[in-house]
């Protein structure tokens, strides 16, 4: 499977840009390793009127516009922005191109049962390539023997397997016992992932992830789907901006007076589309005074400071919700020793004590631990709206 992506030799040897922000505006070199390109971290590229809200936010002339490109990337799970104006259209022109052309590929790697495989793969290289640190295509087991890149993809295979995928398959495939056929995997849908689609986009979503050989669903396509943004749990049309944006904040902020007025606590239903405010409160009797915000710790990932900052009262009465600290898990024990995982579930309603129930306990398996219980939970409440799972 080839994966070679070729680059105008500007993007690989180096270019001088003017990287701009804010705070401030500086010449660095940045160029395009072929290698490593991660094509997952490319998010979008900006051009155009579509980078002029930034250019006029950080006060810089318009004759910057036609030479500026903004990308949005992601590096270690934080969305991140580069604003660059290249020193001439020329490379302005080269750049944009060969960036669109990665992001492209981006794009091309990311629907269907070929393109996901294909995807999986890359990724997969890429992995390689960061641990084959002396680059002789293998890597050193043990003082017995090596892996090279197809026992890695074995072993890649062996740690995705999942048991529990296996058994919801084999419960599907009634007709051919080895592939999913179309009425089965609409069945699926329908009652199982309470799916609302019309009928040719069942037929659709079904093509999409078949075996091109079976001409029907295999457990590896199967697979793919479960994993896929096809079955996300979000909307897709919420992935971008699609509230109106025209519309002035203060079309929906919800303050703190709200609540204080209230006679009772606000439903869900009555704050969608509202905007509530999170922060640190000031005492109701002070007019002006101090709040401790924390922050982390930049030597421990545990600790925290606290650092005390000015508040006026009527940001005061903005904040909605107050912050509540939270120690966060200590990660050091899942990680480190083998436990004994159980779920416990809690029915919060109004008015009435929590409802808990648990599952079993699954004895020396923190890592892929399976319980196939189902916990029913028997309560009486008007306002639903109000009745939490936890």
């Amino acid at each position: 499977m080839s994966n070679e992506i070729v680059v105008d030799s500007h993007l690989i040897e180096g270019t001088a840009f003017l990287k701009v922000s804010l705070k401030k505006q500086q010449q660095k070199i940045f160029r395009v390793d072929v290698g490593q390109v991660n094509i997952e971290s490319i998010k979008e590229l900006l051009i155009g009127k579509d980078i002029r809200c930034y250019r006029e936010h950080f006060n810089l002339s318009a004759d910057f516009e036609p030479r500026w490109f903004t990308i949005t990337y992601v590096d270690s799970g934080r969305h991140k922005i580069l604003h660059l104006i290249a020193p001439t259209l020329e490379l302005f022109n080269i750049w944009v191109n060969n960036l669109k052309k990665l992001y492209l590929r981006r794009t091309d790697v990311i629907g269907g049962l070929g393109h996901l495989r294909k995807r999986e793969f890359l990724l997969l290289e890429q992995q390689w390539k960061q641990v084959d640190n002396d680059g002789d295509s293998r890597l050193d087991e043990n003082k017995n023997g090596s892996l090279d890149f197809t026992d890695f993809q074995r072993f890649n295979k062996l740690i995705k397997k999942r048991a529990e995928l296996d058994e919801l398959f084999n419960s599907l495939a009634k007709e051919r016992g080895n592939t999913l056929t179309l009425r089965e995997f609409k069945d699926f849908l329908v009652n199982v992932q309470k799916y609302s689609l019309k009928e040719d986009e069942y037929d659709k979503l079904y093509y999409k992830f078949c075996d091109k050989n079976l001409k029907e669903m295999s457990l590896v396509g199967f697979s793919y789907f479960l994993m896929s943004s096809d079955n996300a749990v979000f909307a897709s049309e919420h992935t971008k901006v699609y509230q109106d944006m025209t519309q002035p904040l203060s079309d929906t902020l919800v303050t703190g007076l709200a609540f204080e007025n209230a006679k009772e606590l606000l439903s869900p239903t009555s704050l969608l589309y509202k905007i509530l405010i999170k922060g640190n409160k000031l005492p109701n009797d002070s007019s002006e005074g101090y709040v401790e915000v924390a922050e982390p710790d930049a030597e421990s990932s545990k600790e925290q400071k606290t650092t005390k900052l000015q508040m006026s009262k009527a940001l005061s009465d903005l904040i909605a919700y107050s912050i509540v600290k939270f120690d966060g898990f200590d990660y050091g024990d899942f990680m480190n020793e083998v436990i004994d995982p159980y779920v416990e579930v809690q029915l919060h309603i109004p008015g009435a004590d929590a409802i808990k129930k648990r599952t079993k306990t699954i004895s020396d398996n923190g890592f892929n631990p399976t319980w196939k219980e189902t916990l029913n939970f028997t309560f009486n409440c008007e306002e639903l709206s109000l009745v939490f799972l936890r």
